[in-house]
């Protein structure tokens, strides 16, 4: 019996092509306890933000930075609508309406950037389907000094008046990607790449010429004179006449 040439990749062929069809049905049509598996796991590519640059006064002094703060979400599959009236305290009301219907997806914010004792807090509660990650928030060490003329950003560290808009190019540190993930225990794992995901570029530092001790100090004595007076605007500029440098700037509106 003669036999035509590639007649044994044929045979070869015919003997896997019931392994590959049997592929394509678990790919397509997967079990259904794989699929009942898989829905007990949770990943999300979540965005948070990063660390923002600082600024500071011409001593070092800090008077914008980025401190820690903690984020809170849940995964609407597993969150139980009963456990709402426990974050009732920490949340607005209409985050605590929402948090009391059913919710669809697998991420739900709850509250950005709580501070550190209450975020603490509400981890200790340890609600079922309630999860945290860390992000950064904006703060201003001095207080109210020179906000006037740092200004400030939004809850994503986006510069939106004064310094902080108008060097938001060297400042702005661009939120970050990262991939969170539920293990068997039901605890969340960052599983992101040790260089994230769209990783932001290394901010700078921004100095002034302004000491914030003077500019504290003035701040206070102009705004009782301010008063005392009953005046309607007053300001004042200190000015080092060697250098031009101006290490206090301060005006006081009714």
């Amino acid at each position: 019996m003669r036999r035509f040439p590639g007649f044994h990749w044929i045979i070869i062929l015919l003997c896997f092509f019931p392994l590959f069809i049997r592929l394509y049905l678990l790919h397509f049509n997967p079990d259904p306890r794989v699929i009942s598996q898989a829905k007990t796991q949770y990943w999300a590519r979540i965005t948070v933000s990063t660390t923002r640059g600082t600024v500071e006064d011409t001593n070092g002094i800090p008077l914008a930075l980025s401190s820690p703060a903690t984020s809170f979400f849940i995964d609407p599959t597993v969150w139980d609508p009963a456990n709402a009236k426990l974050l009732k305290p920490y949340v607005s009301n209409d985050r605590y309406a929402r948090l009391q219907t059913k919710l669809p997806g697998r991420y739900f914010s709850v509250a950005r950037k709580v501070d550190i004792k209450k975020a603490e807090e509400i981890i200790a509660l340890k609600i079922p389907g309630l999860f945290y990650i860390k992000e950064t928030n904006r703060v201003y060490p001095q207080g109210r000094t020179l906000s006037h003329v740092l200004g400030f950003c939004n809850i994503d560290e986006k510069g939106l008046a004064g310094l902080e808009l108008s060097w938001d190019h060297l400042l702005y540190s661009p939120p970050q990607s990262r991939i969170f993930a539920k293990d068997a225990s039901g605890n969340i794992l960052d599983i992101s790449p040790e260089d994230g995901l769209g990783a932001s570029p290394e901010t700078g530092v921004l100095r002034l010429t302004i000491d914030s001790r003077f500019q504290h100090i003035v701040e206070k004595r102009l705004a009782d004179a301010f008063a005392k007076h009953k005046a309607e605007w007053a300001a004042i500029i200190m000015v080092d006449p060697l250098s031009g440098e101006i290490p206090v700037s301060y005006t006081h509106l009714r």
